[in-house]
């Protein structure tokens, strides 16, 4: 078969379109829920391995591809072999829907490796600030601006009991951190018997139950976040499901610890007997599996009379 250069020009058009969705998804990722380390170099290394790693991957394969069509050709029909393999074998049963919602990511695969094979490259260099410049212009984009966003947090370094003063007369005493305020995940059953047994200091698991803490309401949450040390005058529509703001909330003093890898709050609010809602810190609700865990934890409440 005659070799074009317009099935090599496509090929780095489709492999460079991959790696710039990896290159939004790794940063939008990261500055969500991965940003939270104490230094530079920890947040930075854990954004190229953890966040950016499948967008460096396809980077590398694209730039093999470009310099060794047939070896990148080779690379890329492994790739979504497997890929095919591990999306259809993870299925109890192959149907037609299941191909078909499956096919436009397993295609574009083959397809980009069977435009490689048969590709001719006659200025590589072009071909080169496709593959490797336009990820990396979404990644420096999209860094740039939620970097700057997070590195103006408030944090005034108070891990202590709190009383805050939320919107539509909301106004609670919020768990000092420890038990009642954990920077580990904590599935919803564990949180609401912490809740359940937390001593009246917030500071101490009792043997018998205190009935003294417990989870927020979504109402609550909502009405409590903040941003740059303002409250954002959240309200909480329940008919809607949905919560609005002033302003959008942050991950900051003092509902949240920036340096904690939680980044969602259970609530009191079941929506059946395994979902429960979920606070964002950006304000955003949602049900979740009641043992999911991961970014997910608590903070527990009390009354400002029980103070």
């Amino acid at each position: 078969m005659k070799k074009s250069k317009w099935s090599a020009y496509l090929a780095v058009i489709m492999a460079s379109a991959i790696s710039c969705f990896w290159a939004f998804w790794g940063s939008m990722e990261n500055f969500h829920e991965g940003w939270h380390y104490p230094t530079l170099k920890e947040n930075l290394t854990v954004m190229a391995i953890q966040y950016l790693s499948f967008m460096l991957i396809f980077i590398l394969f694209s730039v093999i591809a470009i310099l060794l069509p047939k070896i990148g050709s080779i690379l890329y029909f492994l790739i979504g072999v497997a890929f095919s393999y591990w999306i259809f074998s993870t299925r109890s049963a192959i149907t037609l829907s299941v191909v078909l919602s499956w096919l436009p990511l397993t295609l574009p695969l083959l397809l980009i490796a069977l435009l490689f094979w048969f590709g001719e490259f006659k200025n590589r260099k072009l071909a080169l600030f496709i593959a490797i410049g336009f990820p990396l212009l979404i990644c420096c984009t999209i860094s740039i601006k939620m970097g700057v966003r997070v590195s103006r947090r408030f944090h005034d370094g108070n891990y202590e009991e709190r009383i805050v003063k939320g919107n539509n007369d909301v106004t609670l005493v919020w768990a000092s951190q420890g038990p009642g305020w954990p920077k580990e995940s904590i599935d919803w059953a564990e949180a609401q018997r912490r809740c359940i047994y937390l001593k009246e200091n917030g500071k101490e698991l009792a043997d018998t139950p205190q009935n003294i803490w417990r989870l927020p309401n979504i109402k609550e949450v909502t009405s409590s976040l903040t941003r740059n040390g303002q409250n954002c005058q959240g309200v909480w529509n329940p008919e809607a499901r949905e919560a609005n703001y002033s302003f959008p909330p942050d991950k900051e003093s003092p509902l949240w610890d920036i340096y904690s890898p939680i980044i969602y709050f259970w609530t009191s609010e079941e929506k059946d007997k395994d979902n429960a809602y979920i606070v964002v810190y950006h304000g955003g609700v949602f049900s979740k599996p009641k043992k999911m865990r991961g970014s997910v934890g608590f903070r527990a409440v009390k009354s400002v009379k029980n103070r």
